[in-house]
This record gives C-alpha cells, sequence and structure tokens, in this order.
C-alpha cells in the first residue's frame, strides 16, 4: 500500500459533511430565533446547502428546539432545551478514530 497526507483529506470531508458543524446548528437556530423561515429562507439566509439544511432541521425538530407550522415554515420553541450535542461529537469522534487507525496500518 502506498499512502499520501493527502489521501486524508478526501475521508475528513465525509467526516465533517456527515454532520453539519456546530456553528451552522446555531446560525439556524439564531435564524429561526429571530424570524419564521422556510427552508428555502434558511438556504439562503445562511447560505447552507440543502441536505445540511434538513439534516439540521430534523434534529432540532427531534431535540424540540423547533417546529414546522403548517404553512412549511419552522419557528424556535421558546424555552427550549439547549442544543445537545455529545452524539454528534461522539459520532464525529469515532469516525476520526477509524480514520487514524487506517492511516496508522498504512
Amino acid at each position: 500500500m502506498f499512502y499520501n497526507p493527502e489521501d486524508k483529506k478526501l475521508p475528513e470531508a465525509f467526516i465533517e459533511g456527515g454532520r453539519p458543524s456546530i456553528k451552522k446548528y446555531e446560525k439556524v437556530i439564531a435564524a429561526v430565533k429571530a424570524e419564521l423561515l422556510g427552508e428555502r429562507d434558511l438556504m439562503r439566509r445562511i447560505n447552507l446547502k440543502q441536505n445540511q439544511i434538513r439534516v439540521i432541521k430534523a434534529d432540532l425538530i427531534e431535540q424540540k428546539i423547533i417546529r414546522q407550522l403548517a404553512n412549511k415554515k419552522f419557528e424556535y420553541i421558546f424555552e427550549a432545551p439547549a442544543l445537545d450535542t455529545k452524539a454528534f461529537e461522539e459520532l464525529r469522534a469515532a469516525k476520526t478514530k477509524d480514520l487514524d487507525s487506517m492511516i496508522q496500518y498504512e
């Protein structure tokens, strides 16, 4: 096997892309806190791709931080719990550990 340090960039991009960063979640929360926004509004306002917005909104709905209204817009649930990032961080750490193990093997 041949290994080039550049080979690490693609798997790292997959790890990063698998779950948007916490800062992106915080931007979505702040935007929805300020006003009712639909998916396209969020994409334009925060400059995120559709798949990232969909992952974030699903997580925020599951954590009862935002809810989707009948008009397809999202609203912030005041007195919502704080964003729980533990699961995201654990997943990212596990995938990074797996990547590091593969690189050590090579």
